[in-house]
């Protein structure tokens, strides 16, 4: 989308001020001054430099880069949908869901929390709901992927079908990664499909 707004001069001076901050002082280099500094870019309408900034968030070597990395892609996959679904931004959206999974099996914490929830042949992760993020991305994993490819398929018709609301699931993507299948979605507090009228 393209915007139009165009900062005072006060507002311009005080980002060119806050962006030499973020650039030479050591606290550029944390995740949460990074996350910061993107929602405030974001907040005036520079999409490009929240993008900027939430790439570098991700990009560190932290305990919260799992989460940064999530949050980075759910941007992309925001600006993606807004965009009308661009080639060039859904494959962008997509390498960077990608980043977030390899660091999920990357990292064996993250692995070991993978867990099977009832009856469900899918193992599943839960990342944020606390600290960095506000929402939590359900991370489901299974090596029969034909199973979760059609789930995936099956909730992403249900979300458009229900008009893009929160009254569904989110998807965001479906990867095969070394035989097994992820399917990424977000956590939204709704109520099963057997309660709405």
């Amino acid at each position: 989308t393209k915007n139009n707004y165009r900062p005072s001069q006060a507002e311009y001076l005080w980002m060119s001020a806050t962006n030499l901050v973020m650039r030479f002082i050591p606290a550029g280099k944390e995740v949460n001054a990074n996350i910061e500094f993107a929602i405030a870019n974001l907040s005036r309408g520079f999409f490009r430099k929240a993008d900027h900034f939430f790439a570098r968030a991700a990009a560190i070597k932290d305990n919260l880069q799992i989460e940064a990395s999530c949050l980075h892609a759910y941007f992309l996959d925001h600006q993606q949908r807004q965009s009308g679904g661009e080639k060039k931004r859904r494959k962008k959206t997509e390498n960077q869901w990608t980043r977030a999974i390899d660091l999920i099996l990357a990292d064996d914490e993250a692995k070991g929390r993978f867990r099977r929830l009832g009856e469900s042949l899918n193992e599943v992760l839960e990342v944020g709901g606390q600290g960095l993020l506000h929402d939590t991305f359900i991370f489901k994993k299974s090596k029969r992927p034909e199973y979760l490819e059609k789930e995936w398929k099956i909730t992403g018709f249900a979300h458009e079908l229900f008009g893009y609301s929160d009254t569904i699931v989110q998807p965001f993507v479906f990867l095969k990664k070394n035989g097994e299948a992820v399917f990424v979605i977000r956590r939204v507090a709704g109520k099963p499909l057997a309660q709405m009228r």
